[in-house]
């Protein structure tokens, strides 16, 4: 196999995103049983059955911290004004990420609402004492 320089037009990662938001698409079209359903891709977010789940879906090599740009910006996404999580039953983060070693957020599906709550109030405590300002942060995170 000839090793090649990679190019500055070379698309793969953000291919491989792409497929991998495809790829959840699909497998949410065959969670549908009743007429009517739909799956949107790219209209109100990453992938939305409607009426039911609004998907955010990342595709990261590196590990998914508690302090990671995928979980504060789908957090910030979802908490902004103009975001209707009303028509939700769900709101879900797909990424290829594995958890850090460190993590808090790891057993974050098995933690109550109280909890979720004071780790996200800690954590952006630490990012608004770092002056990190997540909005200006760029969106293809």
């Amino acid at each position: 196999m000839i090793e090649s320089p990679k190019l500055n037009q070379d698309a793969t990662a953000s291919t491989r995103g792409t497929i991998y938001q495809l790829w959840v698409a699909v497998q949410k079209c065959y969670e549908m049983f009743e007429d009517g359903q739909k799956v949107l891709i790219e209209t109100q977010g990453d992938v939305t059955k409607v009426d039911d789940e609004q998907i955010e879906v990342k595709h990261y090599a590196d590990a998914l911290t508690d302090n990671h740009l995928c979980f504060w910006k789908t957090l910030y996404n979802w908490m902004k004004d103009n975001f209707n999580h009303k028509p939700y039953n769900s709101l879900i983060l797909y990424t290829t990420q594995k958890f850090g070693l460190q993590a808090t957020i790891a057993d974050w599906n098995g933690k109550n609402i109280a909890d979720r709550l004071k780790i996200i109030d800690r954590k952006s405590t630490r990012l608004n004492s770092s002056h990190t300002d997540i909005s200006r942060m760029p969106s293809s995170a």
